[in-house]
């Protein structure tokens, strides 16, 4: 049986709150290389607000295609929202400034760009 890499390469995701005087800033965990069937686990730091009154999303992009949204997390109430395509693989937590994205079983369809992103509210 032949072992596939999965490539998984995060990027940094910057946004800026209009009329705020604080810069928002979402830092996230740098590239990776993993083989199918692994599990990983991606970091993003927040900064420059208060990141328990928000929605957190985790989306990713695959090569040559559009945005997958892949979950939301609101730490304030403890809630989280999975997508159906790879619900039960994945979970999304929160301690005080990291948002993190755990990734069970990798696939070969899980290469992609992951982004941490904040909701505009």
């Amino acid at each position: 049986m032949r072992k596939m890499s999965v490539w998984l390469h995060v990027v940094l995701t910057a946004a800026f709150l209009g009329g705020a005087r604080s810069q928002v800033v979402l830092t996230q965990s740098g590239p990776e290389v993993k083989r199918t069937g692994e599990s990983t686990t991606l970091r993003c730091a927040v900064s420059g607000f208060d990141a328990n009154g928000w929605w957190m999303a985790w989306i990713r992009q695959r090569p040559g295609k559009g945005l997958d949204w892949l979950a939301s997390y609101r730490s304030s109430s403890q809630s989280n929202h999975y997508s159906p395509v790879i619900q039960g693989r994945i979970r999304v937590s929160k301690d005080s400034s990291n948002f993190y994205l755990e990734l069970k079983s990798l696939k070969p369809e899980d290469m992609a760009m992951y982004y941490c992103a904040r909701d505009a509210q």
